[in-house]
């Protein structure tokens, strides 16, 4: 496997796949997370972006064709605990939107205590524009809205 280094800790990965769906890109312990991949384009236009926020570094994967890159930057976060708990209060509403744009997904996981004291991840949607689908769904809290800044203004 091919590496090389820029300063950042960058790691250049070849696929020998065609098709690498950003989408299923595993995210369950990923804190923060924003999602992009393009609409319905040519097959050399096609791309995807994942940015994961984790409690200590974040994880940014381009992928373009058989083309994958996966950079980390050692990153510590906090405060977002209660800001998705706050996230997780706001009324999604889901519209209408375009088709055939890009997808752009904001969504958080956020750790919660069962009754039998089992802890699990609940995503929590900040904002998403789904171009496959057609639909944009937002949250109208205000942690909903300071997160999705926030990831707008840590991952490219």
């Amino acid at each position: 496997m091919p590496k090389f280094h820029l300063g950042l800790k960058v790691t250049a990965l070849w696929s020998l796949s065609l098709s690498l769906p950003a989408m299923a890109i595993a995210a369950s312990d990923a804190v923060l997370v924003k999602e992009f991949q393009t609409g319905f384009v040519m097959a050399e236009s096609a791309r995807t972006l994942t940015c994961e926020v984790y409690a200590d570094k974040t994880v940014i994967t381009h992928v373009a064709g058989p083309i994958r890159t996966v950079e980390t930057r050692n990153a510590k976060i906090s405060g977002y605990q209660k800001a998705l708990a706050g996230a997780r209060k706001g009324k999604l509403s889901v519209t209408a939107g375009a088709v055939d744009i890009p997808t752009v997904k904001y969504y958080g996981n956020l750790r919660v205590e069962d009754s039998d004291g089992n802890l699990s991840n609940r995503r929590v949607t900040l904002f998403e524009v789904n171009g496959f689908e057609g639909t944009q769904t937002f949250n109208p809290a205000f942690e909903a809205k300071l997160l999705k800044n926030f990831l707008d203004s840590h991952c490219p």
